[in-house]
């Protein structure tokens, strides 16, 4: 589903297959990581 969603996103513990598919690599979910996707996607 990563490979198809236009931009893949992982949070940082997230498994390392994963991560290698991603296109993107932000904070675990424990530290935000939706908000720091997203703050640098459009700031």
């Amino acid at each position: 589903m990563i490979e198809y969603a236009g931009i893949g996103v992982a949070m940082g513990n997230a498994e390392e297959n994963v991560k290698q598919k991603s296109d993107y690599i932000t904070l675990s979910n424990e530290e935000n990581g939706v908000g720091k996707f997203l703050s640098d996607l459009f700031y």
